[in-house]
């Protein structure tokens, strides 16, 4: 574990350090402390039974198991290990719950963008850039100021990869079309002090960008403003 943070947890906000140890006391609880050469594909399998008779989600069982693999897959190449990943390729039974996420209605969004003007801060202006871009999360917190192209109706957003924030596909660099609610909240960033490069300072610097952090903090205000099942 202090291997992984050590080497992955550069740029990465306190979300992913503890998703870590949390996914790794999971483990331990279920299937003891041992050396890595100790578990076994049935052991793999127990753990998987008891993560759903937990009540999880198919994707949140499969991103526990993601975590669980990218912490032993790096112990084994760094340390010389000799052993396999038992919890490489463990099978997910069908039929296992799934989170359903509905779309938010058009005309919710339109309050929710009335609601984001009103309370006017940087929390509000993520939302409202997002809502009339169809950005990623990551790659509006990860924006600079200078990404940010106000020119009467030609206005955009120039999404290239930065050393703090890549992105997702070499497709994913483009130039979005800023209107509506998204340049309105362009126009608000760009209001603010340039004491800083970065466009959403709050959640992102040189040293990486906090989506995490800035996902949970958005949620929990979307789900006090959206209807349910769609945050």
């Amino acid at each position: 574990m202090d291997l992984y943070l050590r080497l992955k947890s550069a740029g990465k906000d306190k979300t992913f350090v503890r998703g870590a140890h949390r996914n790794v006391g999971y483990v331990i609880k279920v299937l003891g402390d041992h050396p890595l050469s100790s578990y076994s594909t049935v052991d793999a399998a127990k753990f998987r039974d008891w993560l759903i008779d937990q009540g999880m989600a198919k994707d949140t069982i499969k991103r526990v198991f993601g975590s669980i693999r990218s912490i032993i897959n790096l112990a084994i190449k760094e340390q010389g290990l000799g052993c396999s990943n038992a919890f490489s390729g463990t099978f997910m039974p069908e039929g296992l719950p799934v989170n359903q996420r509905q779309p938010i209605p058009l005309s919710d969004i339109y309050k929710i963008q009335e609601k984001c003007r009103n309370q006017d801060d940087e929390l509000r202006w993520i939302i409202a850039l997002l809502s009339d871009t169809g950005m990623r999360l990551g790659e509006a917190i990860g924006l600079l100021r200078s990404d940010i192209v106000i020119d009467g109706d030609n206005s955009y957003i120039d999404l290239k990869p930065h050393p703090w924030r890549r992105l997702k596909t070499p497709g994913s660099k483009r130039q979005i079309p800023l209107v509506g609610s998204s340049l309105w909240a362009a126009k608000r960033v760009l209001k603010q002090s340039p004491d800083t490069p970065f466009a959403i300072p709050k959640y992102c610097s040189d040293e990486g960008h906090k989506t995490n952090s800035a996902s949970a903090a958005l949620n929990k205000w979307l789900r006090n403003h959206a209807p349910e099942g769609c945050v």
